[in-house]
């Protein structure tokens, strides 16, 4: 079974107001205008870009305040561990 059987099959078993809420998210993906040419982003690409979109509205003042052993001791750092 194809990927349209299968949101058919699930849709199907939907209460009515289900189906209309799942047919306005589909109409709200079809809308969005494909990136570059290309039939669409992953959610790969789309995480990568809003974490750049993120990183880009840090400071650069508050880059050098970040811990330079944050990967070693992230447990210090978000559950207070004693440091490594």
């Amino acid at each position: 079974m194809g990927i349209a059987e299968k949101i058919y099959e699930k849709a199907k078993s939907l209460s009515m107001p289900s189906q209309e809420k799942v047919l306005s998210f589909m109409d709200d993906l079809d809308a969005q205008p494909a990136p570059n040419g290309s039939e669409s982003k992953s959610s790969l690409d789309i995480l990568w870009a809003d974490l750049e979109n993120i990183i880009a509205e840090v400071p650069e003042s508050d880059w050098g305040e970040l811990p330079t052993d944050g990967a070693a001791n992230h447990d210090h750092y978000l559950y207070g561990a004693p440091k490594r």
